[in-house]
């Protein structure tokens, strides 16, 4: 991930030590050896640092916390530091100076810490923030030198908008991004997908047309890649306290519903699930997609995309109604039952018991 040069990947550790040991324990001193103004220093700040080490040290500091150096900070990124490194892969980061991904010993270091995480620690993958920080080959090093199980990408692409201030119906520039990126980093990576994400909580506002593309498909990057489109409905950014891009809150079941028995891996939030008490609800939408094997590649036939109404199949074993709309017609067959539902959204499954086809409670 992208960090700041005045960012250092502090690992905090709690030293726990009996009272019996207390006279034996080796006292520890850490020093933050630099401010946010620490780039301004004329002469540069480590050699500002040279001439204090007699008196950090008469003080009784056993550590001191440097931010990055200058060889270690892009060289294009003048604005707040004296950056010598390689010029930025990525967009800027307009909040501090940007560390050169491109630097040997940055790319050892994070690596180093990336392999104790995952052999020491035991995770089992990571989340990429802010790639657009950085060139999908910058992620293609650590991901393969590192070999997380799962792995995650924050692509922010924004959707595009017609002149009324509304989303498209065309999201192709958007989703090819998404996938551009995933493509050019591993094969194992996957992508937030942000354009199911646009054109879903615009399309549960009465306008459900928007959940198929022109060639019938998925809207988002599940139509095109859905193996590796992670589908959510609100993270700790777009919802929550920050409330950047967020879902309608009274439409939230209605998302789930959509993402939790479609293709692509689903990913359900927190803030959702226990303080919004919606475990009961995502609980049961997780077990139908379970016990029916419904999966990252499961196939998906759109069946009606109106304004008030969307009902899809997936694997010809589920189907998955969301909107206003409280009669779907004849489009769900007799020998599927209803296993899950709420408001404005109903979930069938193959099965033996028989209802009323087209109905839902």
């Amino acid at each position: 991930m992208k960090h700041c040069s005045s960012l250092c990947l502090l690992l905090l550790v709690a030293l726990c030590s009996c009272c019996n040991n207390l006279a034996r324990a080796k006292p520890q001193i850490l020093f933050q050896g630099f401010n946010w103004e620490s780039w301004k220093k004329q002469g540069g700040w480590y050699n500002h640092l040279k001439a204090l080490v007699g008196d950090i040290a008469d003080a009784g500091v056993t550590h001191v916390w440097l931010d990055w150096g200058p060889a270690e900070v892009c060289a294009d990124d003048a604005t707040y530091s004296d950056g010598t490194g390689h010029r930025d892969t990525g967009d800027g980061f307009d909040a501090a100076p940007d560390v050169d991904h491109l630097s040997p010993r940055v790319q050892r270091e994070l690596s180093d810490w990336l392999r104790w995480l995952r052999t020491d620690v035991r995770f089992d993958g990571w989340r990429l923030d802010f790639v657009k920080g950085y060139s999908p080959a910058v992620a293609r090093n650590y991901i393969d030198d590192v070999k997380p199980s799962f792995v995650v990408a924050e692509v922010w692409n924004p959707l595009a908008y017609d002149g009324d201030g509304r989303p498209s119906h065309n999201q192709d520039l958007c989703r090819q991004g998404l996938v551009d990126w995933v493509e050019a980093a591993s094969p194992s990576v996957m992508a937030f997908d942000f354009a199911t994400k646009g054109v879903l909580q615009a399309g549960v506002q009465g306008e459900l047309w928007r959940l198929r593309d022109r060639s019938g498909k998925a809207a988002g990057m599940i139509g095109w890649l859905p193996e590796r489109a992670v589908t959510f409905v609100d993270n700790h950014d777009t919802g929550s306290t920050q409330k950047l891009w967020p879902f309608p809150a009274d439409k939230v079941m209605q998302g789930y519903a959509y993402i939790l028995t479609h293709p692509g891996p689903p990913c359900i939030f927190y803030d959702h699930m226990f303080e919004w008490n919606l475990k009961v609800e995502l609980t049961k939408l997780t077990a139908i997609r379970a016990r029916n094997g419904v999966h990252a590649g499961s196939k998906l036939r759109i069946l009606v995309a109106d304004a008030d109404l969307y009902v899809a199949v997936v694997d010809e074993r589920v189907i998955v109604k969301i909107g206003t709309r409280y009669d779907v017609g004849g489009v769900v067959p007799s020998d599927f039952h209803i296993a899950a539902h709420g408001k404005d959204y109903c979930v069938w499954e193959k099965g033996s018991l028989r209802v009323p086809a087209g109905r839902h409670l």
